[in-house]
């Protein structure tokens, strides 16, 4: 599956270890990673990224509040993902007017795919194009 690119196995390994809220034991996030059946449709890395995404929505979310979630969230990676220089929390914060830890919550569950620092003052950083 990770062949050829390294950086998938390094996403899923760091999504399988990830202890944040909820999610099983690694052994089962991993497990998640393995039952997937690509089909073709979709690049591996793309899939991951799905489950990544769908298992936050699974242990954020309350059905009723999806919608609400996924603006927020897209609000919050947008600028993550398309401004030339990173922005640190603290950045985002102000320039969304949203609570830092607000921003930390979100971006909590993303750590298979952001480097983001303890310090609210480090730019979060995306760890592959």
């Amino acid at each position: 599956m990770a062949t050829p690119l390294f950086i998938f196995a390094a996403t899923v390994c760091r999504f399988a270890e990830n202890p944040r809220k909820g999610g099983g034991s690694p052994d089962d996030r991993l497990q998640k990673v393995l039952d997937r059946r690509f089909g073709g449709r979709v690049s591996d890395i793309d899939a991951t990224y799905q489950l990544i995404l769908d298992q936050m929505l699974a242990d954020e979310l309350d059905p009723d509040d999806t919608e609400d979630l996924l603006k927020e969230f897209k609000g919050i990676l947008d600028p993550i993902t398309l401004l030339a220089s990173p922005l640190s929390v603290d950045s985002l914060s102000r320039l969304l007017d949203i609570r830092a830890s607000v921003i930390e919550g979100r971006l909590d569950l993303l750590h298979a795919v952001l480097d983001v620092s303890n310090d609210r003052k480090v730019p979060i950083r995306l760890l592959h194009k």
